[in-house]
């Protein structure tokens, strides 16, 4: 939307999804529970922000709801709207959430424990059948879904628009809404690449100087693929430290992996994604060393070099 078409007296603002868990509260009191893009510490960042809407929802704010364009809203228009006691909106990855059933039904549990409040869920990430699989779960609790939709570039996907007239704010909601759909279990299978893996990344940071039994202990268990780049061809690309050992290197997440692409220059290669089980397996068979990096918060990277047989030793 222009900003030449809002009248004068008008507003229109945007609340949109983020990266990070945040709870961002409207010039109208509705509130936006955006638990994030897909992460390997979701349980916690679920527990956190619903402890923030709780603590919010105790002093309720009435919203101010319509359904019709946001041409429709602006005055001398006068909308159909509907008086809300109170207004949250869930920004989730429904993606992740499926992967894993028991976080599924914590998010499920606390979007019951508010009957009385107004509440839509708005889905991002890729329309996947696992992704269904969890809005269809929460379909089954009478809650409202929507998927996330972009516009401009860079794009932005809006959750909350308020139309700030000069007699009151009048809000809908980004996205479109899904349809109704049938929930029959959550399929579980493989679990995809991470968009942030805080869990794993702060462990890397800390077994830099400090000692790695809390790292050896998460590779071993874990089952969220680590990533890797290969050449067109399909062999994996390695590096060579100016200590003279050579390597490939892997990232925790999509948000690490995207920056070391942009370090080397590299520019789409085509990407390796398998749990460290598998990846150090098949790394060890060759003679092949593993270096797993990650970004400081002052932006340098740093490795953590596995030799042929560490990795043997942890799988």
């Amino acid at each position: 939307m222009s900003e030449d078409v809002v009248p004068d007296d008008h507003q229109v603002v945007i609340t949109g999804a983020v990266h990070q868990p945040t709870v961002t509260v409207g010039r109208s009191g509705a509130i936006v529970a955006d638990l994030g893009t897909s992460s390997d510490d979701a349980a916690a960042e679920l527990a956190r922000i619903s402890g923030e809407v709780d603590a919010r929802l105790a002093t309720r704010v009435p919203v101010t709801v319509a359904t019709a364009p946001i041409a429709e809203l602006f005055a001398p228009h006068d909308p159909t709207v509907m008086q809300v006691e109170a207004l949250v909106l869930w920004v989730v990855d429904a993606d992740r959430y499926a992967c894993t059933p028991e976080l599924c039904g914590r998010l499920v549990d606390q979007l019951r424990k508010h009957p009385s409040i107004a509440q839509t869920v708005l889905v991002r990430g890729e329309y996947s059948e696992r992704a269904k699989a969890a809005i269809a779960a929460i379909q089954a609790a009478d809650i409202g879904v929507r998927r996330l939709t972009s516009f401009g570039n860079p794009p932005r996907y809006p959750a909350l628009i308020e139309v700030v007239r000069p007699d009151r704010i009048i809000v809908t909601l980004g996205g479109d809404a899904v349809p109704r759909q049938t929930f029959s279990g959550l399929p579980g299978g493989e679990l995809p690449m991470l968009a942030r893996a805080p869990v794993l990344n702060r462990l890397l940071v800390e077994a830099f100087d400090a000692d790695r039994t809390a790292l050896y202990t998460e590779l071993k268990g874990r089952g969220w693929p680590l990533i890797g780049f290969a050449h067109p061809g399909g062999a994996v690309r390695v590096a060579t430290w100016p200590n003279g050992v050579t390597a490939m290197p892997v990232f925790a997440d999509r948000a690490m992996a995207g920056k070391a692409m942009a370090e080397t220059g590299l520019t789409d290669p085509p990407i390796v994604a398998a749990p460290p089980r598998v990846l150090f397996a098949g790394a060890s068979g060759k003679g092949m060393a593993i270096a797993i990096g990650a970004f400081t918060d002052s932006g340098e990277a740093k490795y953590i070099v596995l030799s042929p047989d560490e990795l043997r030793q942890l799988v």
